[in-house]
This record gives structure tokens, sequence and C-alpha cells, in this order.
């Protein structure tokens, strides 16, 4: 699974941030207001908090920042980095709360072919 998350991961840093290099993803700590204003680094928190998941949620981790990462702007990917280095804040049921929060970010395609998100999307699944 590690093989699909960490250039998944890479890629959201770099975007977030607007970086060039995977060396500087790998260093980002600059804080995120209100979210996770503490100090840390974005990469070794969310590999941290990847790695406290059980492991059927790994790899649904892994699709939803490759999700995340098409239909978020940096300001939003931003958000998804702090909720993850603020999950080393937590036991591991915080950490799940915020793999929870991430899976609600992921905007699936509706029938019309439009991004809905993921509630809407579950509300359109009640209505068939």
């Amino acid at each position: 699974f590690y093989e699909v998350f960490e250039p998944s991961l890479l890629l959201v840093v770099k975007k977030a941030f607007g970086l060039q290099s995977n060396v500087a993803a790998r260093n980002e700590d600059r804080p995120v207001p209100v979210v996770a204003a503490h100090k840390g680094n974005y990469y070794d928190s969310s590999i941290k908090m990847w790695a406290a998941l059980p492991v059927w949620k790994k790899p649904i981790m892994s699709a939803a920042l490759r999700e995340l990462l098409v239909s978020e702007d940096a300001t939003g990917l931003q958000v998804v980095l702090g909720m993850m280095k603020a999950s080393l804040l937590h036991c591991n049921a915080g950490k799940i709360d915020v793999w929870s929060r991430l899976l609600l970010r992921v905007r699936v395609p509706s029938s019309s072919g439009e991004l809905a998100s993921g509630t809407d999307a579950e509300r359109s699944q009640e209505n068939i």
C-alpha cells in the first residue's frame, strides 16, 4: 500500500504549497492556521497517521488522496494536510475520525457527469 500512498502524498503536498521537489515536500512544515498551527512536518505526520490506520483503510485513504489531488485546490489540500497533521495529537479514534472526514471531502461524479459531494452522491443513490 505504501507504494501508492507515498507518491500521492508527495503530489498533494507539492500542489498544496506550490513546491517543486519531493525533498521540499518531505520537509514542508509551515502552519495552517486554526487547523494545524503547531510545529510539525506534513509528510511525516501523514505517514504516521496512515500507519496507524487498520490495514483495510490504507488503500482507501490512498485512493481518496488521489481523488482529492484532482478535485481540491491548494487551500483545500492544505486543510486536508492540516487535519492529517493534527491527527497526531489524538488517539487512534481521532485518526479514524480524520480518515472519515477525508472520505467525506471526496466528490464523486453524479449521473449528469458533474462532481457532487459525497453526501449529495449518497442522497442520489437513495433515490434510485
